[in-house]
């Protein structure tokens, strides 16, 4: 366990996300079961904005770092895992998506898009050739289509983001 570096870790991690800060319950560091290398696995994650309190909980959270990259000194984990979280997606009328955390009561993601996508760009920050995701598995997600007008809902759904050239790329698993 890591609970003497907890405040350490959990400024590192806040200073990645503007408006926001995060608390941790446990930390502890281990090769990682699904990912492969090193992992710092985390507990009881609250992600926590400066102006509404606590908009999403991570019963787990996982960063992986390639073990010959930490050898060279590179501290970027290869991919950031989050684990029982709840998403919301929304397809505007314009076609465009929003992506945050939480459930249906806002008319958009709001604070939580803001901050979900600081979270994605400091997860997937190493470009397309360093081949870092964001994934959500076992995920909540909601998803509005302002277009349709329909809403859908699914339960464990594994969610993985990486940078392309093209942009943000997103594979789904519904289980």
């Amino acid at each position: 366990a890591l609970d003497a570096a907890l405040p350490m870790i959990q400024t590192m991690v806040s200073e990645r996300l503007p408006g926001a800060s995060v608390a941790i319950g446990t930390a502890a560091i281990a090769l990682s079961e699904t990912q492969g290398g090193a992992a710092l696995s985390l507990s009881d994650v609250q992600l926590i904005s400066e102006e509404s309190g606590v908009f999403a909980r991570a019963p787990k959270a996982e960063g992986v770092f390639n073990i010959a990259g930490l050898l060279r000194g590179e501290v970027l984990p290869s991919d950031v895992v989050l684990t029982g979280v709840s998403a919301r997606i929304i397809r505007r009328k314009d076609g465009s998506f929003s992506l945050g955390f939480g459930g249906a009561d806002d008319e958009e993601t709001g604070e939580s898009g803001d901050i979900f996508a600081s979270l994605l760009s400091a997860s997937t920050s190493g470009g397309e050739d360093r081949g870092q995701r964001l994934i959500l598995k076992d995920a909540s997600v909601l998803y509005l289509d302002r277009e349709s007008d329909r809403i859908w809902r699914a339960s464990n759904v594994d969610v993985s983001f990486r940078n392309t050239k093209q942009g943000i790329q997103a594979q789904t698993n519904a289980k």
